[in-house]
């Protein structure tokens, strides 16, 4: 699927969507100039093609639940399937796979760290092909993807 930037009225649109995303097309079509059926198509287009999703976010640290963090390494050519494997997994909330130091990366959430224990253990370290899976706990959330959002684009610089 080919991925396409967005102009300045997508970015307008997701930016009402990301403070309410309950907010009714009409009002984010008075504000970006459209009519409310052009506000939902470009919506839907948005949705359609995975630039966004419209969703409750939740913060499981701040409802009690123990977080890490996963860096896992593979052996040669197991990536996709041991990632697919951990995203199987109903405590797994974020997984990729990476070109780098780890071969996937894994955000899991439990409610006990005797779960947590499980699930690491019992479940992603004898997955077949798993090497290492070094362990982080989430101490103090910071900053979470909630509270991301695209940096202003930069005018190209004339060549010189």
């Amino acid at each position: 699927m080919k991925q396409e930037r967005l102009d300045e009225t997508d970015r307008r649109i997701v930016q009402h969507l990301r403070e309410d995303g309950r907010r009714p097309y009409a009002a984010i079509a008075r504000d970006v100039g459209l009519s409310e059926a052009a506000v939902r198509q470009r919506v839907g287009r948005l949705l359609r093609d995975g630039a966004i999703r419209i969703s409750a976010g939740t913060r499981p640290t701040r409802q009690g639940f123990i977080t890490a963090c996963l860096s896992i390494r593979v052996e040669q050519g197991r990536h996709e399937e041991v990632a697919r494997a951990i995203a199987a997994l109903p405590e797994a909330a974020f997984v990729v796979t990476c070109i780098g130091a780890s071969d996937v990366m894994a955000d899991i959430v439990c409610e006990t760290h005797e779960r947590l224990y499980q699930v690491i253990v019992e479940k992603i370290r004898s997955l077949a092909g798993v090497l290492d899976a070094d362990v982080s706990l989430y101490a103090l959330v910071v900053r979470d993807d909630v509270d991301w959002q695209p940096p202003a684009e930069q005018p190209a610089q004339p060549a010189q």
